[in-house]
């Protein structure tokens, strides 16, 4: 229960972790646009899960109703469904597809998270893990 209770919290790690990075925001919760976080420029805005199998079909349905809904009324930024650890043998580390006409990126893993945490051209994705693992863990 206790190991369950804490894989539970790692989407919310992640989303103060990566809205704290440069460059982006923390919408935290109950945030008009529902979702996670977002680019200060607006070029992107993502709802996070833990896991590939977070989501359920209802739970996929919403978050793509999330993101359509922001894409409506903000054409030009990218909405990304973003799992933080992708299925393993995964080959579609990034899938663009259309909801109703509107373009959702699912993007996942160590692919994401390089996008996320990148910052004026320098990756700070591994010094980043080491840093959650060691508080994670200790």
């Amino acid at each position: 229960l206790k190991r369950k209770q804490r894989t539970m919290k790692y989407g919310d790690i992640w989303q103060v972790v990566i809205g704290s990075f440069p460059g982006w925001e923390n919408l935290g919760q109950g945030h008009e646009t529902e979702c996670d976080i977002r680019r200060l420029d607006n070029t992107a805005i993502v709802e996070i899960k833990n896991k590939h199998n977070t989501c359920n079909s209802g739970s996929k349905k919403d978050v793509e109703r999330k993101l359509t809904n922001y894409k409506i009324n903000n054409p030009d930024t990218d909405c990304i469904w973003g799992i933080i650890n992708e299925k393993k043998g995964a080959r579609d580390h990034k899938k663009e597809y259309s909801v109703n006409g509107l373009s959702i990126i699912k993007w996942q893993g160590g692919d994401f998270l390089k996008y996320a945490l990148t910052y004026k051209g320098v990756d700070y994705k591994e010094i980043v893990i080491k840093i959650i693992k060691r508080v994670m863990y200790n």
